[in-house]
């Protein structure tokens, strides 16, 4: 039996056939080899004793029909002469060209090669008939009728390297969407496949419009180092996972072939690329132009969620039209982590990557989608995600161009112009985070459209370290937010921000009011060594009630040109049990601080409750303060010191290295 021809497409035999019938006229003999040989290249001798010109009877045509796939083949796989009395007969007016065209296929084939194996096992679902060859001269032949995911297995008399040969034409799949038409993932020898050949096609393609799933097929086979170009051949339209995971951890890939999934077609479906290729790590080469076939209209959730995630060795441009023609509104997810970890990318982002889509965001429609793609270069395109508009989702943009280092210029001021309306949690979370090489300074009506009630992480971290931006902080940046704190909203949204100059403007945050929430302003201004100026009166003076934990720890550490007073009524008023860390380092090395004015804060309703580290090292290193140390409030002259008797010591005190405050002499050694 011969099996190592790559088989192609699923061939049909009278796709341009004209009728068997044209009304009283019969198909001749001739006419069916004739055709046969024409269309499709295919030999098949007129029989002895037949005369060319005499009329093709069903029988004859059926024979020839098995004497065709038979060469196609190159082994019998139909016999349509002794099952036709099931079908209609061929010289039936009945018997149409579309009905004949199924019935001479050329099979798929499939050749793995396993090495240094006893034995050997894999799963199926698709119904059909294969023939399974297991490498010595055990040929098992299925004919399976369901679309259970069935395995086989087989043992080997001898420990070694196998071909294992898979062959024939599947006619249903199972409609679950985490089973897959085969998979090779449960093998206990999956590590032990080191080569594919062959293709897919004809024995898994579009069956009725319904397309086979691939979820998870070579999940894990990290001795796979070559795919090739052929292997999925004419799949059909995309349908839920159909390459959910597919190479998933094959780490010994080295390339992604163009066309591999050229045959797809059609409308994105949910998570159909989704993990495809997460953790191929030795896969090298660029990203093949047109990788995902032909996919045309609107988006689907998680249709490329972490598609190429750590993929560190791919390298090259990214194709503009990788996506294909996408149109219509966001999807959730759509965009997640798709080239997180590719470190190796280069070039810039292209302008039309993401195709014309329009509507309202979706949650983590870009979230990470860029993470930590460190050989990006260029500039932010301006219209990225033009034609996105409307009110915010969570995780929306969360950590999109995360370390980022490459990328350079000024952010664009229209990036996300068409966003509008009330907060929501993540939504610009890490977005620009140690994007070190991009410049200028923060456009004023970056977030212009944000307003509303704040929502937990919506800048946490959004312009960490950031070191090359410049110029002042604009003072309409937040200006629409209002309401209630919610938990880590402005954490390190400025930290480590070297380049960022000028004061600190009143009224930055918007107008918040109400409670206190968990790491609310935690390192918020950490590390702005050149932010300068008096601190703004009533920063934060509207918030109010039971202090939470971190709610403002390290947010001023590392300022070191900060100068002036903290004025009265910078923060709020604060009852109830204090919390852990709720004022930790939050002026820790502010040299140029002068002064803390009387009435900083009201704490006289806060209980003096044992809490660690309520006030450690927040004053540290603040050398050039020469006033009296903090009073509870305004009205209550009572030290910090005095009142907190109860105060937990974990780390060293609030004034340590205060040395020129005034009352220093009197401030307890626990306290300094």
């Amino acid at each position: 039996m011969i099996l190592n021809k790559p088989k192609f497409l699923l061939l049909l035999l009278f796709a341009v056939f004209t009728p068997l019938v044209a009304g009283a006229n019969l198909v001749s003999v001739h006419h069916v080899h004739d055709t046969i040989l024409s269309q499709k290249g295919i030999d098949v001798p007129v029989e002895a004793g037949v005369a060319d010109d005499s009329i093709a009877a069903g029988s004859y045509v059926f024979r020839q029909i098995d004497r065709a796939n038979a060469i196609l083949n190159e082994f019998v796989t139909t016999n349509y002469e002794r099952d036709g009395e099931n079908l209609d007969s061929l010289s039936s007016v009945s018997r149409s060209t579309e009905d004949v065209e199924e019935l001479i296929v050329e099979w798929g084939l499939i050749e793995l090669t396993v090495t240094d194996v006893n034995s050997f096992n894999f799963q199926m679902s698709a119904s059909g008939k294969f023939i399974l060859d297991w490498g010595d001269e055990t040929v098992q032949e299925i004919n399976k009728t369901d679309t259970s995911d069935t395995a086989y297995s087989h043992s080997y008399s001898l420990n070694g390297t196998y071909t294992v040969k898979i062959y024939g034409h599947a006619t249903g799949y199972n409609t679950g969407v985490s089973t897959a038409a085969i998979s090779f993932n449960g093998s206990t020898n999956k590590t032990s496949i080191t080569g594919i050949n062959g293709t897919f096609d004809g024995m898994f393609s579009s069956v009725a419009g319904v397309s086979p799933r691939f979820t998870g097929t070579f999940f894990g086979c990290s001795g796979l180092t070559i795919i090739p170009a052929e292997l999925f051949g004419r799949i059909g339209s995309p349908v839920t996972n159909i390459f959910y995971n597919t190479f998933s951890g094959c780490t010994g890939l080295t390339n992604i072939p163009m066309g591999l999934f050229s045959g797809l077609t059609g409308a994105p479906a949910v998570s159909m690329f989704s993990g495809t290729f997460t953790g191929c790590i030795n896969i090298t080469g660029s990203i093949p132009s047109g990788l995902f076939g032909n996919l045309t209209g609107a988006p689907a959730a998680s249709m490329f969620y972490y598609t190429f995630y750590n993929c560190g060795g791919l390298t090259g441009i990214i194709p503009s039209g990788l996506f294909g023609n996408l149109t219509g509104a966001p999807a959730v997810s759509m965009f997640s982590g798709t080239f997180t970890g590719c470190i190796n990318i280069t070039g810039s982002i292209p302008s039309e990557l993401f195709g014309n889509l329009t509507g309202t965001p979706q949650y983590g429609m870009y979230s990470s989608t860029f993470f930590n793609c460190s050989g990006l270069t260029g500039t932010i395109p301006a219209g990225l995600f033009y034609g996105i508009s409307g009110a915010p989702a969570s995780y929306m943009f969360s950590n999109i161009f995360y370390n980022c280092t490459g990328l350079t210029g000024e952010i664009p001021s229209e990036l996300f112009a068409g966003i509008s309306g009330a907060p929501a949690i993540n939504m610009f979370q890490g977005v620009f985070m140690t994007c070190t090489g991009l410049t200028g300074e923060i456009p004023s009506e970056l977030f212009a459209g944000i307003s509303g009630a704040p929502a937990a992480n919506m800048f946490n971290s959004t312009f960490y370290e950031c070191t090359g931006l410049m110029g002042s902080i604009p003072a309409g940046l937040f200006s629409g937010i209002s309401g209630t704190p919610a938990g880590s909203m402005f954490s390190n949204t400025f930290a480590s921000c070297g380049g960022l100059t000028g004061s600190i403007v009143s009224g930055l945050f918007g107008n918040l009011t109400g409670a206190p929430a968990i790491n609310m302003f935690m390192g918020t201004f950490d590390s702005c060594n050149n932010l300068s100026g008096n601190l703004p009166t009533g920063l934060f003076s509207g918030i109010s009630g039971a202090p939470a934990s971190s709610m403002f720890f390290n947010t001023f550490s590392g300022c070191i040109n900060l100068t002036g007073a903290i004025p009265a009524g910078f923060f709020g008023s604060f009852t109830g049990a204090p919390a852990d860390y709720m004022f930790c380092q939050t002026f820790y090395n502010c040299v140029s601080l002068t002064g803390i004015e009387n009435g900083i804060w009201d704490l006289s309703g806060v209980t003096n409750t044992s809490v660690s580290n309520i006030f450690a090292y927040m004053f540290y290193g603040c050398s050039n303060i020469t006033s009296a140390s903090p009073s509870l409030s305004s009205t209550n002259t009572m030290k910090l010191y005095e009142y907190f008797t109860n105060y937990a010591t974990g780390i060293s005190g609030p004034f340590k290295n205060c040395i020129n405050i005034s009352d220093y002499a009197l401030i307890p050694n626990a306290w300094k």
